[in-house]
């Protein structure tokens, strides 16, 4: 068993045809920054028969949710070339660098365990976490390759992310966990270089601070300042993604 998709609103084909496990599917969050409408979404039709154009909506894109099993999922963007097919630019992107508050902006909170929020173009958010977690016979590079996969799977399913930001974490609790963020970071920038998206870092204390006042607040802190806005999440990297994605949209704003 993979422990894969995890509240995940992308559909990933399983390699034995099994149908996601109805017990893992996750309620997800539909928020619109400009009422702070809060939707509820978790149709199983929307879960197990994903659409198969490119969906325009964050709330169209609410399609898979859940783990599978079978064999380990090879992505196909490591086949004919680093990242798949040549990169697209966004046609109002206007140059790197050259986006508004109009634009579909993406915020990570990396790790193993990746939280991630979205503001889509009509100013909707979607969140929600992904594990990247190996198999028990897996090599450690899996996980990368199945991130690299899920950003390529995200920037078509939203039709192009036209701004990057992660959090940049500069102490870590040990070697590994420095080995692990690291890796992630380098697939990341280097697959932001390749499809010529704009990507910032932002602190871990600037982010909090923006959010709850305090550089130095608590996993517990964030998650409360973030559900005060309508937000339910599933855990601290959700809560960390989102916060980091109110960073960016005030950024653009002001």
């Amino acid at each position: 068993m993979i422990n894969y998709l995890v509240k995940n609103p992308f559909f990933i084909p399983d390699p034995e045809g099994l149908a996601p496990d109805p017990e893992n599917i996750q309620t997800t969050n539909l928020i619109n920054i400009n009422s702070l409408e809060l939707l509820q979404v978790s149709d199983p039709k929307l879960i197990s028969k994903p659409s198969e154009t490119s969906v325009s909506r964050c709330s169209q894109a609410l399609q898979a949710s859940g783990g599978y099993g079978g064999k380990p999922y090879i992505p196909k963007g490591i086949i004919g070339g680093l990242f798949g097919e040549p990169p697209l630019l966004n046609s109002d992107l206007g140059g790197v660098g050259g986006i508004s508050n109009n634009g579909n902006i993406l915020a990570l909170d990396l790790g193993t365990t990746t939280g991630w929020a979205i503001k889509h173009l009509d100013s909707s958010i979607v969140s929600g976490v992904m594990s990247f977690k190996p198999g028990r016979f897996e090599g450690r590079g899996m996980c990368f390759l199945r991130f690299q996969q899920w950003l390529e799977e995200m920037n078509k399913t939203v039709s192009g992310i036209d701004m990057l930001y992660f959090e940049e974490v500069r102490r870590h609790l040990g070697t590994d966990a420095a080995h692990i963020y690291g890796g992630f970071l380098a697939q990341l920038t280097a697959w932001c270089e390749y499809r010529q998206i704009p990507y910032s870092g932002v602190g871990v204390g600037t982010i909090k601070k923006f959010i709850t006042g305090k550089g130095n607040a608590s996993k517990e802190e964030v998650i409360e300042a973030i559900r005060k806005l309508g937000h339910s999440m599933r855990d601290h990297n959700e809560a960390d993604a989102l916060a980091l994605l109110y960073f960016a949209i005030n950024k653009w704003k002001n």
